[in-house]
């Protein structure tokens, strides 16, 4: 099993994302690189693992699916962003899967 830090750090990195995000805050590139370097780690682990766990797989089921439904609120250059960094997240996770 992996390690519930990681389980952990992505769902604390991705509540705290996609709560800036849902609050109309528009898109803070340090909660971002945030989210994806614990994604990264619960990448790498589960990588090495049997079994992914539940909170990881929940976790990572739901970042994409939120922050596309979190964008319809923004126009310009923040909402491409979010655009840039959906696809960018789903990539790193079907890359590693």
């Amino acid at each position: 099993m992996t390690d519930m830090s990681s389980a952990n750090e992505l769902e604390s990195t991705a509540t705290e994302f996609l709560t800036h995000v849902r609050l109309a805050n528009g898109f803070d590139e340090t909660l971002y690189q945030n989210l994806k370097t614990a994604l990264e780690r619960a990448l790498e682990e589960i990588s090495k693992a049997d079994v992914v766990s539940r909170d990881i797989a929940r976790s990572m089921i739901a970042i994409i699916p939120f922050l596309d439904a979190s964008r319809i609120t923004y126009t310009g250059e923040v909402r491409k962003k979010l655009d840039d960094a959906s696809v960018e997240l789903l990539e790193m996770m079907l890359d590693r899967i």
